[in-house]
Parts: C-alpha cells; structure tokens; sequence
C-alpha cells in the first residue's frame, strides 16, 4: 500500500513538473528572475524532482549572476548535481531547468548541460573552474583536460561537490569500460583512454591497478557508497550498475600477466599475442615452482569480483609465494586448479567452447621466469609439465604484456620435423649452436658478437651478460647458418651443459632465436592454439625445444 502511494506521488510530482515546465518554456523571453532569491533557496532544498525545486531550479539558472559570488556557487553545486542525476535516469527535464541550449536528442546532451555552468564557474575561484573545465572535457566537451585532481577529489569523497562529480563521471566512465570489456585484455587500457582523454593512467605492476580492473573497482566503490545517499541518488547509482550489468554479465574478463614491466635490456622482442591465452601459470623462481592462475573478472550486479581467487597471480618476491614450490608436487599442484580453469576458461573464451582449442585445458600453460631462477630449475619444471601432459608451453614475455615465445619439451614436438634441428649448447658464458646434422660453416663476414668454433668452423658462439643477454648476437648466428640451410629448420633443440646458468638465459634464447630472420614457421596454430602471426609482423621461423640429452661436441666454450 505504502509503495502504491508512493507511486502516485511521483506521478502526481512529474505531471505537476511537466506542467511547470512547460509554462516556464512559454516565458523565456520575460524577466529572468521570477522567484525571489530567498524563495530560490528555500526551493532548492526541496527533494530534486519536486515542483518547489524545479520551478526554484529554472529561476536560479535565470537569476544567478545578480546574486555574485553567492549565486555562481549556489549555480555550480545545485547544477552539477542535477545534471549527474539527469546523466544517469534519476530525473527527467534537467536541460529545461538548466536553460541549455541543447538540440533533442544531442548525443553529448550531458556535456552540454555541463558548458551552461562555464559562466558560473568564471565568477568563481581558479579551483572551481577547473573542476568545471575537468569535467567538461571528461565528457567529450573542451578537449583532453588531465583529470587527475578530479578523480582525486572524486575518490576522497570529502569535497561537498564530490557525490556530484561521482554521478556526473559515472555514465562516461561506464560506458568506456563496456567499449574497453569487448577488446584484447592488452587493448582496454587503450580504449578506455580513447574514451576519456586525459583519464589518469600511473604506472604500475599490480595487475590490479591497470586500467581496466583498477576502474571497476572504483566504479564498484562509487556505487556502493552512493547508494547510501537514498532517494533519487541511490535510483541513480542502482541504474549505473544495471548499466554495467547489461554491458558486463555476459563473460569474465582475464588479465594480461605482467612478469616484468620493462623488456629484457639488448634482447629483441620477438613474442606474439594470442586469441587464446592459457590461464595456468607455472612461475619458475629461484627455490622451486608456484603455481597460479592468470587474473579473471566478474561484473556481479553492482560490484567487480576476482572469481579467480586464491589462486589469482600475485608478483611480489619468491619468498611470497606460499605452501609447496617443490617441482615433485608441480603437476599435483595444477591438478587441483584444473576444474576452476575449465570453468573460468569458458566464461573467458566463450567461442572455444565445444571446439578443439576448448579441450587444451591441462595440456597448455604459461611459463613466468623471476630473474633469479636457474636454467636446471627451469627444465626439471618443463619435464614435470610434459609428463604431466601438457604440450603447449609459453614463455610469458619481459615488458611486453599478453605475448609469449611458444616452446616445447623434448619428447612432444607433436608434427614438427627433426631431421633437420640446430643444437644450441648453453654454458654460463653463453650459447654454442651447430647444424644437425653437422656441416661445415663460413667463418669469415660473421655478424657483430657471433665467433666461429673449431677447425673448419663447425659451430658459432654467442656471449650472454645477465644483464643485456645475447643483445641479438645469438639471432645472428642462427641468420649466419642459413648457408647450410639453418634457417629451415623447425625445431631448435636447446641443451644444458656446464654449470647452472639463470633461467632467464633461457628466456633470451628462445627470443633471440625467435627473432631470427629466416623462413616462418608454417604450423604454430595447431601447436599453440590461437597463436596467429599478424600480417606484416614478424612469426617465429623455429620452436626452441628443452629437456633433450646430446653428446657435447668439442669446441663448446
């Protein structure tokens, strides 16, 4: 009964407003103050939506310049928080109580509403002006302002004008999230700027603070706290999560993992993006092996939540990783996360469902190398994984976020051909490749950092520095080879000798080989599902295989 009642109230309320409005249409051209200022701000404090305060509204916006510095503020505070209810469903006529000059159905009607406020904020101090240029430009109109005091201002939740901002930047940011949830998990942050220039981006190596799930949150947060208010503010925090809702609830979203934000100095970037991406980490660190899952986000009604959870990679130190690294339990290990991933992994890539790229779950998985691990750590994991029964491994890239180097394991190079390989020995000191089978080389005219090995030149060597790597030398010498037809080879089978080198050495094996000019590699799709060479870049022309034994030949340094 009482919700009846309050029904027809509002309805009552919205027939009395049309009514008022529209006679206040009919009397533009008469005196602009029609109300009494005391009668004005008396009005004002009247629930948004009433007769009282619509009628003392459309008279402020007519009256404010006689009233100073008073009526400018008064104009912007009750202004922008009309407008921010206005933007998102709350209340209806706002244009009209503003005065705007605003084309039906203008597409940026809300920036429009927000320029009618330029006067009042020049009669203000330089602050209030700005916040006011801000959000302007933080809704298509004035330009690309840097909104970072703004969202400060906004996030505090301090400042009398902040609930207002909160509403008045809920439709933008919302609707550049949902633009943003529909590209690559590398692409978001691009297409919410796109949306919002000036939208401050810091950097940062938390996943979590990138962009896009950084903005959910806050927008989860706004919403939360803003529903508080109740009457029209809380209808129209409710109607910014039903937005979100419909643009969101369809899928979960993954996170690109961040092993490192800068690449590996003097190493070139040779690793390619994917449409498919595996969830399962395997972070090779110093002491042993943890094992994660790639962050995955879900929009849930009004808030954004990690259904990836515990399990959910988490950077930090080796030391932070908890519970068992030991490489004996790794594939036990995994076994446990198999059943999230396989839910996780449909929500994530819906279309793989009921298709062959749908059944690599266990059988695909990134690898993530801390700086400090060993090459032995590094392989021992590798031969774990492939008896374990995975195939497709993928070497999560240094500062290029979402791209791999695709590898394999001796023993599951699948359909790829080994007659013909090059053999890569590696010492702390670096790598020495040869032709398999064996073949005379050039030895004179070689690349810069690539030195010949043995009588007759049998083999090339190139230094390695744990801090520039092979800097493209051992891509060289692979591109010197290609006399004796190296550069055909599928497969490159990559062997520990002396010593334990880092892991990283590893890593920069597999880039510089990957970057090596030559013929491409024909067949990554049916080895690392989704891996598709963009046209006009460059493709791996051979997949670096681990774990294998070989005799040494002479001459490795």
């Amino acid at each position: 009964m009482a919700a009846d009642l309050r029904t027809l109230k509002i309805v009552a309320l919205t027939m009395l407003l049309a009514v008022s409005l529209t006679a206040c249409s009919e009397r533009r051209s008469r005196d602009r103050e029609t109300v009494p200022w005391e009668d004005v701000v008396k009005g004002l404090s009247e629930p948004p939506g009433s007769a009282g305060y619509s009628i003392a509204m459309l008279s402020l916006t007519r009256s404010w310049k006689q009233h100073g510095q008073e009526g400018a503020v008064l104009m912007i505070r009750e202004g922008l928080e009309l407008i921010g209810l206005s933007a998102n469903g709350a209340i209806h006529g706002a244009s009209a109580m503003l005065d705007a000059d605003v084309v039906a159905g203008e597409k940026n009607m809300i920036g429009f509403m927000l320029a009618s406020l330029s006067g009042a904020a020049e009669m203000v101090s330089d602050e209030w002006f700005r916040y006011h240029v801000h959000l302007t430009a933080a809704l298509g109109v004035g330009g690309g302002k840097q909104l970072q005091d703004l969202i400060d201002m906004a996030d505090a939740g301090t400042h009398e004008l902040a609930e207002s901002v909160r509403l008045c930047l809920a439709l933008p940011l919302s609707n550049a999230l949902i633009a943003a949830a529909s590209s690559l998990p590398t692409e978001r942050g691009r297409v919410l700027l796109e949306r919002l220039p000036g939208w401050p981006s810091p950097p940062t190596t938390d996943l979590m603070q990138t962009l896009f799930p950084a903005n959910l949150a806050r927008i989860s947060r706004w919403i939360s706290e803003g529903r508080k208010h109740g009457g029209l503010h809380e209808l129209a925090w409710t109607n910014v999560a039903s937005r979100m809702e419909k643009g969101l609830a369809r899928r979960l979203y993954d996170l690109p993992l961040v092993v490192d934000a800068e690449p590996r100095k003097g190493t070139p970037v040779s690793a390619i993006g994917a449409g498919y991406t595996p969830l399962e980490v395997a972070r090779i660190m110093k002491d042993g092996v943890a094992v994660y899952l790639r962050p995955v986000l879900q929009w849930d009604k009004a808030f954004m939540t990690v259904v990836s959870g515990d399990a959910t990679w988490r950077p930090g130190k080796p030391d932070d990783a908890a519970g068992d690294v030991s490489v004996a339990t790794l594939a036990e290990r995994l076994k446990a996360l198999h059943e999230l991933t396989g839910k996780l992994e449909k929500g994530v890539y819906p279309t793989l469902v009921g298709t062959g790229m749908g059944d690599r779950v266990g059988r695909s998985i990134l690898i993530a190398v801390d700086s400090d691990a060993t090459a032995g750590t590094m392989v021992e994991a590798l031969r774990a994984l492939a008896a374990a029964g995975y195939s497709d491994f993928r070497i999560a890239t240094p500062g290029a976020p979402g791209t791999t180097n695709p590898i394999m394991v001796a023993g599951s190079t699948g359909m790829l051909s080994t007659d013909r390989t090059v053999r890569v020995f590696l010492t702390p000191a670096g790598a020495s490749i040869f032709p398999n089978p064996a073949a005379g080389l050039a030895s004179d005219n070689l690349s810069a950092g690539v030195s010949p090995i043995g009588p007759g030149s049998v083999g090339y060597f190139a230094a390695w520095d744990a801090e520039r790597g092979f800097s493209s030398s051992l891509a060289m010498a692979f591109q010197d080879m290609g006399a004796v037809g190296a550069g055909h080879v599928e497969v490159a089978e990559i062997f520990l000798t002396a010593g334990d080198p880092p892991a990283m050495m590893l890593v920069d094996v597999a880039s510089e080989l990957q970057a090596a000019p030559g013929i491409q590699f024909s067949r990554i799709e049916p080895n690392f599902p989704g891996m598709i060479c963009p046209q006009g870049r460059s493709c791996p022309g051979v997949v670096p295989v681990f774990g294998g034994t070989a005799r040494v030949p002479a001459g490795v340094k």
